[in-house]
């Protein structure tokens, strides 16, 4: 009997050593991703300081459970924190993800230059979700003049009507959540434009409603959601190639100038 207690005591000894190493692993994880540039893969940036304390927890609980193994520790209970490492790793690792990397850090919403100038005439620079609650809510800005950048998709139902689609991706957590949001855009020269391509189109807001057939075709590759604006479609007077930002995400927007463009 005693030599079962004995093997026992052993046995959650062991669970314990190994409950704590991979709570130590999963600290070191989480810190990683905190101090690396994927991040923004998993969780908007704006909850690394949520990511930063649960990694310090998890050290500290890591390194009590390798210093001094907990009593009660069960071999199901290192199943469960193994199979969360996994799959946060493999999560972080998902070959869909390669095509959305960038090594540029994305807490850089800035507009050095709130508003730009063309052939004379000023336009407010935002991005298309800020344009999107100005429709919404703002009906005393809809007059203004804009400028919005975001990528090009077409599609037959649009190209008969001359008109498509200017969206950006706007993630509220992380690619899960990711919402493609705009507008469409009245073009007589659609047909020099194609799907994927960053456009800068600067005019004016009008009411439109676009058709279920529009709202069904218009879509993002690996993005699950859409959100065409019902009320407004904008009106460009220009439309103009721009090179696709540094950083292509919208993880921010503002309700006044200077916008995050």
């Amino acid at each position: 009997m005693e030599s079962t207690q004995q093997t026992n005591r052993r046995h959650k000894s062991l669970w314990g050593l190994a409950q704590g190493a991979v709570l130590l692993g999963m600290g070191l994880y989480l810190v990683s991703l905190v101090l690396g540039d994927d991040y923004w893969l998993l969780l908007n940036p704006r909850f690394r300081w949520v990511s930063a304390t649960a990694a310090f927890v998890l050290l500290v609980v890591g390194t009590a459970s390798l210093i001094r193994p907990p009593a009660n520790a069960k071999f199901s209970h290192l199943i469960g924190f193994l199979v969360l490492f996994a799959l946060a790793g493999v999560q972080h690792h998902d070959p869909a993800n390669e095509a959305f990397k960038d090594p540029m850090s994305p807490l850089r919403a800035e507009n050095p230059e709130p508003r730009v100038s063309i052939d004379g005439t000023e336009y407010i620079k935002l991005n298309t979700a800020e344009l999107f609650l100005i429709a919404e809510q703002h009906k005393d800005r809809i007059p203004l003049k804009y400028a919005v950048r975001g990528i090009v998709v077409r599609s037959p139902e649009l190209d008969r009507r001359n008109r498509f689609a200017l969206l950006r991706v706007h993630m509220f957590c992380c690619l899960a959540d990711a919402v493609a949001v705009g507008f469409l855009v009245p073009y007589d020269k659609v047909g020099t434009l194609q799907t994927g391509q960053w456009v800068r189109a600067a005019g004016t807001l009008r009411p439109e409603t676009p058709s279920k057939a529009d709202q069904q075709s218009i879509h993002l590759e690996n993005i699950a959601f859409t959100a065409i604006n019902e009320n407004y479609a904008l009106e460009p007077d220009h439309v103009d190639p721009v090179e696709a930002p540094e950083f292509q995400f919208i993880f921010e927007f503002r309700d006044k100038e200077p916008y995050a463009y």
